[in-house]
């Protein structure tokens, strides 16, 4: 199910959502009008999410850590959609912009890496 987040909520859903989420398994694309998705990361941990001003005009920042680091800007976001699964948990979030161009940062893990690493280095 995808749910629209009004603007005046995005502040305070990125600082919290960031929070929720941070180290968890993400792959982050991008999805142009009329266009193929193009992937910028698969499966790094998510760092953050963001909404700032930045030289007079409102971005959102998402960010990623690992060995595939980016920084990702959204310009001009218009929209901001978080998608659930059916059971209700977080598996995406989504930020369009002026373009109609949408960023998608899916939720690959329910747990933070180091979560998963623990259990995969884990074998007796």
């Amino acid at each position: 199910m995808k749910h629209n987040l009004p603007h005046s909520d995005w502040g305070e859903f990125t600082d919290a959502f960031t929070r929720s989420h941070d180290g968890w398994i993400i792959s982050l694309y991008v999805q142009k009008p009329f266009e193929k998705r193009e992937y910028l990361v698969h499966d790094v941990p998510f760092h953050g999410i963001t909404t700032e001003v930045a030289g007079g005009h409102e971005v959102v920042l998402i960010t990623t850590n690992g060995r595939s680091h980016l920084a990702h800007i959204v310009p001009d976001p218009r929209r901001m959609f978080v998608h659930e699964s059916p059971e209700g948990v977080d598996a995406a979030i989504s930020i369009v912009d002026g373009s109609g161009a949408e960023t998608t940062a899916e939720l690959r893990s329910p747990m933070p890496v180091t979560a998963v690493d623990g259990i995969a280095h884990d074998r007796r």
